[in-house]
C-alpha cells in the first residue's frame, strides 16, 4: 500500500515548487509447496514480510512553453528524505517424508534507518480545466539508505 500526496505551487516565470509526503507499507505472505526430488518427500514453505516507511520530498520544476495551450511539459529535480521503521521477515519450511518430518524456521529483523535521494525528472500535464490535470512523469535518481 502506498499513500502519496503532492502539492505544486506555480510561479509566473515558468517555475513551480513541489512538495510531497508519502507513507509506504508492505505486508506480504507467500506459500510454496513442491516435491523435493526424493521419493515420497514433500516441502511446504510459508514466507511473511512486513515493513513501513515515511517520506518527504521537495523540488523545483521548469515548465516549457508550447503552442498547445492544454499541454504543460516540464523538467525538474527533487530531494527526498525517508525514515525506515525496519523490515521483518520470517520463513517456515516443513518437510515431510515417509515416516518422518522436520520444520525449519527463520526470523530476520532488518533494522530501520534513514534514506536520502536525489531525482531528476521530466514529464507533462494535460489540463482539462484551469486547476485539473492528468499527467505522466519519468524519474531517474540515486538514493542512499
Amino acid at each position: 500500500m502506498c499513500i502519496r500526496d503532492r502539492y505544486k505551487r506555480y510561479y509566473d516565470n515558468g517555475l513551480a515548487s513541489r512538495f510531497s509526503l508519502g507513507i509506504n507499507s508492505i505486508s506480504a505472505k507467500s506459500f510454496m509447496g513442491d516435491s523435493t526430488g526424493f521419493p515420497l518427500e514433500y516441502s511446504e514453505t510459508e514466507e511473511k514480510v512486513s515493513g513501513l516507511t515515511f517520506g518527504i520530498g521537495a523540488g523545483l520544476e521548469k515548465h516549457m512553453e508550447t503552442n498547445a495551450t492544454k499541454v504543460d511539459p516540464f523538467l525538474g529535480a527533487e530531494i527526498k528524505f525517508a525514515m525506515l521503521t525496519g523490515v521483518d521477515y520470517s520463513a517456515t519450511t516443513d518437510i515431510t517424508g515417509d515416516g518422518y518430518s522436520s520444520t525449519f524456521t527463520q526470523d530476520v529483523a532488518y533494522p530501520g534507518g534513514i534514506g536520502f535521494g536525489l531525482n531528476l525528472l521530466g514529464g507533462f500535464n494535460y489540463f482539462f480545466s484551469d486547476n485539473i490535470s492528468i499527467g505522466g512523469e519519468f524519474c531517474f535518481g540515486v538514493a542512499m539508505m
